[in-house]
């Protein structure tokens, strides 16, 4: 962050205002959540420093909770666009100041028209929102005949292990 100010005290300045904003007055899930949104601006300042050695032109989030409360403090002391993908448990549950980063966003996507919808009704921008199917175009990728196994098959589930996963289905 001591970077980032020497750097560009300007932008810095104005996303730490940002930061303390919203930790004062964005819509949060539960008031624990304020103050980890000025912590999500030091980390934003930690990414900026990393997006921009890499020549980074745009910054994407995958989930609306710490993901992109990260990206889109990195985007305001950095200057770079950045967007983000919803998908659930980060809207409905631990969806804190979510109006704020869809309305600073280059765009954000939901993984269902429920999502985009529930975001709109919070007052988000909708011209802003897309909806962004997360899964497999079985007409681009059609099943094949399996071949038979010569060893039965390892399967690997990268997930967390809540019944709400399915692994006992898998």
């Amino acid at each position: 962050a001591l970077k980032r100010l020497i750097k560009s005290p300007f932008r810095f300045t104005y996303g730490l205002s940002l930061a303390i904003r919203d930790a004062a007055f964005a819509r949060v899930s539960r008031p624990s959540d304020r103050p980890k949104l000025i912590w999500h601006f030091f980390m934003g300042c930690f990414l900026a420093e990393r997006a921009e050695r890499a020549g980074a032109r745009h910054i994407h989030a995958n989930f609306a909770h710490v993901p992109t409360s990260i990206a889109m403090y990195a985007g305001a002391v950095s200057g770079i666009p950045y967007s983000f993908l919803c998908h659930a448990h980060d809207i409905f549950v631990n969806g804190s100041a979510l109006k704020e980063k869809v309305a600073r966003s280059a765009f954000a996507t939901g993984s269902s028209n429920f999502n985009v919808r529930f975001l709109t009704d919070r007052g988000c921008d909708p011209r802003k929102l897309w909806v962004f199917r997360t899964g497999v175009d079985f007409d681009e990728f059609p099943l094949r005949n399996p071949k038979p196994y010569e060893t039965p098959p390892r399967i690997l589930s990268v997930a967390g292990l809540r019944e709400k996963k399915g692994h006992r289905y898998l």
